[in-house]
């Protein structure tokens, strides 16, 4: 049975630069570049799941973590995930025969699943670090797509031309928003999609297939 915890933390600030170094090829044919606004207000939250000691259970590291992991994506068993959420809300002013925006604020909070484990042999547990580590620095990476998506709203809809009314001017705010969070979420299945889940950049667990 997994057990649940969760600390928050907020971002590094140099996580883009260590990501994309990390990952620069990657980075370079996704277009990780962000443009960074002072309006966005960010967070992660990790929460852990625990895993069996396998050398108690007689299973594989894979095994324990595959009983584990309550993340199942296309039929496929995952050992971590990353959700975000972004909220936007925009202040408007009417001026005589139009509206315009005059502040825009952004909030990105994503959440990071990743295992944890107490292993009583050394190298199980150097194995186990091991992963998880490549497998955050991986999922850190949609935290870059959603922090991309973040900045880019707020641009967005501090660059939308004045509008005939502010009720006009905030759908249209809602819909370049909405817009912008539809690409991202499409950006991170290509990612997924391009690493089979972080696989071909390493996000494997040694001596397994």
């Amino acid at each position: 049975m997994s057990i649940f915890c969760s600390a928050k933390k907020t971002c590094a600030p140099h996580l883009l630069m260590m990501l994309t170094v990390g990952f620069s090829c990657l980075a370079q044919a996704l277009d990780f570049s962000v443009e960074r606004e002072d309006n966005v207000e960010e967070s992660i939250d990790y929460i852990y799941y625990e895993i069996e000691d396998p050398a108690l259970t007689g299973q594989s590291l894979k095994q324990s973590l595959d009983a584990a992991t309550p993340v199942v994506k296309a039929g496929v068993k995952r050992h971590g995930e990353n959700r975000w959420l972004i909220r936007w809300q925009s202040t408007t002013q009417q001026q005589e025969s139009s509206c315009k925006v005059t502040d825009v604020s952004v909030t990105l909070n994503a959440t990071v699943l990743l295992p944890e484990l107490s292993a009583s042999e050394p190298e199980i547990q150097s194995t186990f670090n091991d992963y998880v580590a490549a497998l955050q620095e991986y999922l850190l990476l949609h935290y870059v797509v959603a922090l991309q998506a973040a900045n880019k709203i707020e641009l967005a809809i501090l660059n939308l031309p004045p509008a005939s009314d502010c009720k006009v001017l905030e759908q249209q705010a809602d819909e370049k928003a909405r817009a912008i969070v539809k690409e991202h979420r499409e950006k991170g299945q290509s990612l997924d999609a391009m690493t089979d889940y972080g696989v071909k950049q390493g996000v494997v667990l040694e001596g397994t297939n």
